[in-house]
């Protein structure tokens, strides 16, 4: 079963003062955790959908990683769940797991998989 995970990533984080996907959790960015905890929970590909300048600042991610641009800060959560889901390849699945999911792990991603 092939799966494709969607992280909706292009968050203003208005009331943080910097973006929060680029927060530290446990020694990394939260979206670095994020997408191992996917990657290491069974998903053959992420889409990270984020804004240009936000990814500008990201670290080097896994090469399962690819990337759709959402740059209207007006948009709400679900319009970059659909931009995910217009850049992804054809899956049996979907997994959406928001950027600022802190302390994910891939167990957690496999229990939902299971389900």
């Amino acid at each position: 079963m092939t799966l494709i995970g969607i992280i909706p990533a292009a968050g203003r984080s208005g009331r943080m003062g910097a973006p929060k996907q680029l927060l530290h959790v446990d020694g990394r960015p939260m979206l670095v955790g994020i997408v191992e905890a996917l990657v290491g929970g069974g998903v053959a590909r992420v889409i990270v959908v984020t804004s240009a300048a936000l990814r500008e600042k990201l670290p080097r991610l896994s090469p399962a990683v690819g990337f759709a641009m959402n740059d209207d800060p007006k948009t709400n959560m679900i319009d970059s769940v659909r931009i995910g889901l217009d850049a992804a390849p054809p899956a049996d699945g979907y997994v959406v797991c928001p950027s600022d999911a802190a302390g994910l792990g891939a167990s957690d991603v496999r229990r939902c998989i299971d389900a």
